[in-house]
């Protein structure tokens, strides 16, 4: 493995094994196993402590809460673990989440493992209990200025941080879509789609973006309270199907002490329309107008927020371009015919849809003469970035 060398806080955290069992009278029995996304490095609290407390300012009963984490680690790692096996046999839970290392479900790591190990996990704990509920609690994408975001997909990085979500939106769903199907008899396998309000609420959108939400932690990697906070507040609303709406404001949730420098209220309210689906689709950022060279590549691109699925349909000139479904659309060869050209993209979900600002392509015509000889560079417009070079060196993989 890999490892970019951070802050000597980080390679400890990535050797602690964290297992607390939090005071209880009444209430669910949750049980949370997975790394530092889920004990909080960074944080002041961690995400179950956090879930406990908003369980108690919501008058649900005080839960029972455990936690099994170990920095860095992964599915396989908690399958074989001592002490992972201990937590699990430890008590009837009525839901057990299961978070896998950052980068597994995606192609910087290896589905089928997540998987595999996923299902064996699964496999455990109900063999524990069989009614338990067992929740994949999706992660989210590193910031759009960490190395691994290289605006490029490569082997070890990615075009985008939605092209990062969207791979670890799909291996969660892919694990709970196969074992819900091996195991109709028990309770569903649910998704915690964190990530995607995470996504939801701009903490995936350059810092220069007006939508922008401060929810990583000085690494660009981790969560700060912000980030656990909003993780834990889609926890709640998964496992109590209520909105965690103004549960900041009690004092079992003061009294953690959190810096929350992100309007809490957004982000109960990101939390509560991320896991009901009611989220109304918009866009974080616009196409730009561009200018390239003839015979040049130009691309397109939008940032969008809502409910998923979310369709998405290029137009030019107000005509649907065929094939062009993506958030971002690109031109190979631009003719001298395109110049003028308007570009705009519709986006819509299960609850709206919206069409965005029109951009123009402006598209120059060679010139004939020998001074000509020289190629332009081809052209993108990228509402995230003015400029994205991937990092010198080898990219971080590890410290979870």
């Amino acid at each position: 493995m890999r490892l970019l060398n951070f802050a000597p806080r980080v390679v400890r955290t990535f050797l602690l094994l964290v297992s607390i069992s939090l005071p209880c009278h009444a209430g669910q029995k949750v049980l949370f196993i997975g790394n530092s996304f889920t004990f909080g490095h960074g944080g002041t609290a961690s995400v179950p402590k956090i879930f406990e407390r908003m369980a108690i300012a919501g008058g649900d009963g005080e839960p029972l809460v455990k936690m099994s984490a170990v920095g860095g680690k992964n599915f396989e790692f908690h399958e074989n673990d001592q002490g992972t096996r201990a937590a699990i046999g430890s008590e009837p839970w009525d839901y057990v989440i299961l978070q896998n290392y950052s980068t597994e479900p995606t192609h910087l790591g290896n589905l089928d493992k997540h998987l595999e190990f996923g299902r064996a996990l699964y496999e455990r704990v109900i063999s524990n209990r069989a009614d338990t509920e067992v929740i994949l609690y999706e992660t989210w994408a590193r910031s759009a200025k960490h190395p691994l975001i290289s605006g490029i997909s490569m082997p070890d990085s990615f075009a985008s941080t939605t092209e990062m979500q969207d791979e670890l939106r799909a291996g969660y769903r892919s694990l709970a879509e196969a074992l819900n199907k091996d195991h109709p008899e028990n309770p569903p396998v649910l998704v915690a789609p964190a990530g995607d309000a995470w996504l939801n609420v701009g903490g995936m959108l350059a810092e220069t973006n007006p939508q922008f939400s401060h929810l990583h932690d000085i690494d660009e990697y981790h969560g700060n309270d912000n980030g656990y906070f909003l993780s834990a507040a889609v926890f709640y609303a998964t496992i109590y199907g209520k909105s965690p709406t103004g549960l900041h404001l009690n004092p079992a949730v003061l009294s953690l002490g959190l810096n929350l420098t992100v309007n809490p209220y957004d982000l109960e309210q990101a939390a509560w329309e991320t896991v009901t689906g009611t989220m109304k689709v918009g866009f974080q950022s616009q196409p730009v107008s561009i200018s390239v060279g003839e015979h040049q590549s130009a691309k397109f691109q939008v940032e969008v927020r809502g409910s998923q699925p979310i369709e998405v349909q290029w137009m030019k000139d107000g005509e649907p371009i065929e094939g062009a479904t993506a958030l971002t659309y690109e031109l190979p060869n631009a003719p001298a015919t395109m110049n003028g050209a308007l570009f705009s993209v519709r986006v819509s979900n299960a609850i709206s849809s919206a069409v965005s600002n029109t951009a123009t392509l402006q598209v120059m015509a060679m010139a004939t003469d020998a001074a000509s000889d020289a190629t332009p560079a081809s052209t993108t417009a990228s509402p995230s970035k003015a400029e994205n070079p991937a990092a010198d060196g080898p990219h971080e993989q590890g410290n979870e």
